[in-house]
């Protein structure tokens, strides 16, 4: 058997080598080059940036991030504690996500090399491919893939960290597994290798699920010799499919995702998701081979009568049996079709994940199925002609035409706005699907920042007329309308928002947006284009915020924005009502007692002013510089009861705090006035 790593080699052969570990990494740099310079987008932001999680120090709780508060990274424990050693290592910027997620790309590159000449090198496939020859076509495949623009969403789009990992750990099994057959007296070490690599990819990525399925396929193209040998390594598999235990663990452990699986909103049916899925395989499959029409986000719409689903069911159906056939015939071909099938499986087969019915991320690994025979291809290409070196000449002309594409797909990483302008210019304008709404809003929501507001707002309606609107569209649509200045267009919207609202948590977190945007809206005017109780911002805006606060009633940050907009309705006692509530449930909170002092000041009520400061600063007991800042809030607004007792509470904590003795001395002499 050709050994997988040789060491003796002349001068010539090293440096073979060497090129043969380092350039498809190199070229991969290459093509990837500024992807550090990327900011977050799309789910990166509340995944990620906003995660409360991710903010907590030192430097943030990898736990919560995977199993407290459901986001796209919930059930992934590993993929969530690299995330926290980037932002332990390079601080709350997206660069050094970008750098460590660039850094598993180019790992994952070498070990495709890797793995790729170690497949063609073990015994099934030894006597076809000699070393030089499984070098070329581990080199080519790993240059192609590692390049290719199809790759990209899984590298630039931070919350995909996972996909990187997952990818790791099953090229690291495929490898060790390999090793292990080279190297007999270590097969059991190189095994335990194999397991731990399967154990943490299943706590990286959900789609893993699959390779314990591939294993025996695996085993049967490149180590077996017939399907008894393959029985007779029956312990191998069933310690591969134990790491499912793992996997299943961490689904359960983690919060419940109401976009995935068969109640969702819009609903998908097990039909519905299989002829959606026939042409979202199809697109794969030609993007694979010509990566036009790329982009972050697909407006795909779930495709519900059969009749479009047709013709690319059938190609799909023809290429599931012909991988059938080749596992019997052909092995090696038929493994490949398997890896493309099964590892695309868990995602466009068997379980409906309505905002995203199409990602260009789950090609990260089933994309090898194509660039594979390509490579062999380019190889039988240099063996028949070798004067012109033809194989090395299609390769380079490949690699000249795929690095520039990536250079352009990585561009459109670089922000949300270069991200939603290409998502917006490639949609298909007829969609109405769910996720064509939540495209057009976040392109409005981007021309709404630069001003256009007219434009947003025509945008603003296009996407709450789409299929399943999220309230947040329809929230979007109507502070649109409130800043036109149609009142009663967006009251409408609003009522329905409330009426269609099911009673869980994400929508009282989309409830209270609105709420605040109201009110913030309300607040920006100037004073005389304030109306008080009579302003319909503020009326829409409490019908909001109460709906918010009776979804979710143990939220204190609802209860607060309640009372934020009782209080600008002039409703004082409902507001301290609310003030109160929202305090018993957070006792801690500092804005909570400062909202709660203002209503009472606005009802010149000091001496239970007074009483909730107190109760602050027993909460907070060593916190110096708060009780400085608003007693010097206090003593600019003259009220001077307040701004004694905060800076009293000071100089119990620093006797000689020079501030608070000067404000102090300045509240006697206006007192002596």
């Amino acid at each position: 058997m050709a050994r997988l790593h040789p060491t003796l080699h002349p001068a010539g052969d090293r440096a073979r080598m060497l090129a043969f570990w380092l350039l498809p990494p190199l070229l991969a740099l290459i093509a990837y080059w500024g992807v550090w310079s990327g900011d977050f987008v799309y789910d990166d932001l509340s995944a990620i940036r906003d995660n409360p999680a991710f903010q907590q120090h030192p430097p943030g709780d990898w736990w919560a991030a995977a199993f407290e508060e459901r986001s796209p990274l919930s059930n992934r424990p590993v993929a969530c504690m690299t995330l926290v050693f980037d932002r332990w290592l390079f601080g709350a910027t997206a660069s050094g996500h970008h750098v460590t997620s660039l850094l598993l790309h180019l790992l994952a590159t070498v070990l495709v090399a890797a793995v790729v000449r170690a497949a063609l090198s073990a015994p099934n496939l030894a006597p076809r491919f000699d070393d030089a020859r499984a070098r070329g076509v581990a080199f080519a495949a790993a240059a192609l893939w590692g390049v290719h623009p199809m790759t990209v969403d899984a590298v630039g789009y931070s919350t995909q960290r996972s996909v990187l990992l997952m990818a790791v750990f099953v090229l690291g099994t495929l490898l060790a597994l390999l090793a292990g057959e080279r190297a007999p007296q270590r097969r059991l070490l190189w095994r335990a290798l194999a397991i731990a690599c399967l154990l943490l990819g299943m706590a990286s990525k959900e789609e893993i699920v699959a390779v314990p399925l591939l294993l025996p396929l695996f085993w049967r193209a490149f180590v077996a010799p017939d399907w008894r040998a393959v029985r007779a390594a029956w312990r191998l598999f069933v310690a591969a499919a134990a790491t499912w235990t793992l996997l299943f663990a961490c689904v359960r452990r983690g919060p419940h995702n109401p976009t995935v699986g068969y109640d969702t909103t819009p609903r998908a049916s097990a039909i519905e998701w299989l002829l959606t899925q026939a042409g979202v395989v199809g697109h794969y499959l030609r993007v694979a081979v010509w990566p036009t029409g790329l982009r972050g986000c697909y407006d795909w719409p779930i495709v519900r009568e059969l009749a479009p689903a047709v013709l690319p069911g059938a190609v799909i159906l023809a290429l599931v049996a012909a991988t059938a056939v080749a596992c019997v015939r052909r092995p090696a071909w038929g493994f490949l079709g398997a890896w493309f099938f099964l590892l695309l499986a868990p995602t466009s087969t068997v379980l409906p994940i309505v905002t995203e019915l199409a990602a260009e991320r789950r090609m990260y690994l089933p994309l090898l199925a194509i660039v594979v025979p390509v490579a062999v291809g380019l190889c039988a290409a240099a063996q028949r002609v070798p004067r012109w070196r033809s194989g090395s000449v299609l390769l380079a002309a490949l690699l000249l035409v795929l690095v520039p594409w990536t250079w352009r797909r990585v561009a459109v990483y670089r922000g949300e706005e270069p991200f939603w302008t290409d998502a917006f210019a490639q949609r298909d304008p007829q969609s109405r699907s769910y996720v064509a709404s939540i495209l057009i809003d976040n392109y409005a929501r981007m021309l709404n920042r630069h001003g256009d507001r007219a434009g947003a707002r025509a945008l603003f309606g296009e996407a709450s007329a789409c299929e399943h609107a999220p309230a947040v569209v329809r929230l979007h649509f109507a502070s649109s309308m409130i800043e036109a200045g149609d009142l009663d267009g967006a009251r409408r919207v609003l009522d329905q928002v409330v009426a269609d609202s099911p009673k869980n948590q994400s929508m009282a977190d989309t409830l209270d947006a609105g709420a605040n945007a109201l009110l913030e809206a309300y607040r920006r005017d100037a004073p005389a284009r304030q109306l008080g109780a009579a302003d319909d911002r503020l009326q829409d805006a409490v019908v909001t915020a109460q709906a918010a606060a009776m979804l979710a009633p143990q939220r204190p940050a609802f209860v607060n924005t309640l009372g934020n907009v009782q209080e600008a309705l002039g409703r004082l006692a409902d507001a301290e009502a609310s003030f109160r509530r929202a305090i018993a449930l957070d006792p801690a909170g500092v804005p909570l007692y400062t909202n709660l002092v203002e209503v009472l000041l606005r009802g010149r009520r000091i001496a239970d002013a007074q009483s909730a400061l107190r109760s602050l600063c027993e909460h907070a007991p060593q916190d110096l510089q708060l009780r400085l800042q608003l007693g010097e809030l206090y003593l600019r607004r003259g009220e001077l009861d307040l701004a004694q007792l905060l800076f009293e509470a000071a100089l119990r904590l620093s006797p000689e705090q020079p501030r608070a003795r000067a404000a102090l001395a300045e509240i006697e002499a206006k007192r002596r006035r």
